[in-house]
């Protein structure tokens, strides 16, 4: 569906996955390596942990070439999750692995405070003071709008979970998450507004 969008329409979640940084791909790759060499069947595990890994790039590497324009609007309540645990925060791993991760969230969450002060071309990133009751994103082509709607967060790790995701281009479904998406852009903070906002949460979040 990304292969075919040029605006990309965000609601909910920590992060934008095609906006992040070096960093978050790093911390990532080293949780889902630890968390695969412990797993009952290291080979496989680790097969599916690069397998995703090298999906994720390709999809980074994508909006990279096509530069569809993306309006994500992120959740605060997420954002306080993802600090206090870090990138992949659902894996069990070792202190010095979860250090890493937390210290990626920090710097992940510092960039996109600068993004938001900044407003690159093509990229408009809002903060939602009130929790949704789902993430989904609304992917606008030139002939269709397809609605994504999934509880798999791009750092889950790659081993089995249970849970649903859908793709409809159904007219009524994609109508009405465009409009709840549109309200969420209005009550959102954007800006530097934003950014100070991002910034309490990191100083909240700062260890003592």
């Amino acid at each position: 569906m990304e292969e075919q969008s040029d605006q990309i329409l965000q609601v909910g979640g920590a992060f934008c996955y095609q906006t992040t940084t070096e960093a978050f791909d790093g911390a990532l790759a080293e949780a889902w390596a630890e968390a695969a060499d412990a797993a009952p069947e290291r080979i496989p595990a680790r097969a599916a942990a690069d397998q995703a890994m090298g999906l994720l790039t390709a999809r980074k590497k994508l909006h990279q070439s096509r530069r569809a324009n993306i309006i994500a609007m992120l959740s605060e309540t997420a954002l306080r999750g993802f600090l206090a645990e870090g990138v992949a925060g659902s894996l069990a791993l070792s202190e010095r692995t979860r250090n890493r991760c937390r210290q990626a969230a920090r710097d992940e969450v510092e960039s996109i405070a600068t993004l938001m002060e900044s407003v690159p071309i093509g990229l408009q990133i809002g903060l939602l003071p009130t929790e949704p009751a789902g993430s989904f994103m609304v992917l606008r082509g030139r002939e269709r709008a397809h609605v994504c709607t999934s509880p798999f967060p791009a750092d889950l790790t790659a081993s089995p979970a249970i849970g649903v995701g859908t793709i409809t281009a159904a007219d009524e479904a994609v109508s009405v998450h465009q409009r709840v998406a549109e309200a969420a852009r209005r009550n959102a903070l954007k800006g530097p507004a934003a950014a100070s906002r991002l910034r309490e949460l990191l100083q909240e979040a700062a260890p003592r």
